[in-house]
């Protein structure tokens, strides 16, 4: 049975102290209905390999690709935040995440900055940045 870390990533962004100082909150896969998203981390796990090996089908070394997006009431808030959540992610590698996985390696793929229109089609919609994520992890 393949591991994933995303509820560990969830809790560890949702703990980082730029983001709770900035009263963010962070969510798998979507944002709850009603949510105020200008102050949101989403997380969404976009793509997973289980390198098996013909022996077995053991999870010994998985490899998952995250999208990490951040929404801010402006982009210079949404870019502070995503740079918190790089730098925490990036320092993970060499350390145990959760209570069963060590993280192998962190490669950040991509980063992009955009803008979301708020319902009227005026500015003052979210900034959003988003960054992809490939992180390599065995069992501990």
């Amino acid at each position: 049975m393949s591991a994933t870390l995303k509820p560990d990533l969830r809790n560890r962004i949702a703990s980082l102290s730029a983001v709770t100082a900035a009263e963010f909150a962070a969510y798998i896969d979507r944002l709850p209905q009603h949510q105020d998203d200008y102050k949101s981390v989403l997380i969404r796990r976009v793509g997973f390999n289980a390198n098996s090996t013909l022996e077995v089908d053991d999870d010994d070394l998985v490899t998952e690709t995250f999208v990490i997006e951040t929404r801010g009431k402006n982009s210079q808030t949404a870019e502070s935040i995503n740079d918190a959540i790089v730098d925490d992610l990036q320092a993970l590698q060499g350390t145990n995440v959760g209570s069963s996985r060590t993280v192998m390696a962190v490669n950040v793929d991509d980063q992009t900055d955009g803008h979301e229109f708020d319902d009227f089609g005026d500015d003052s919609g979210n900034g959003i940045v988003t960054s992809t994520f490939t992180i390599m992890h065995v069992p501990q």
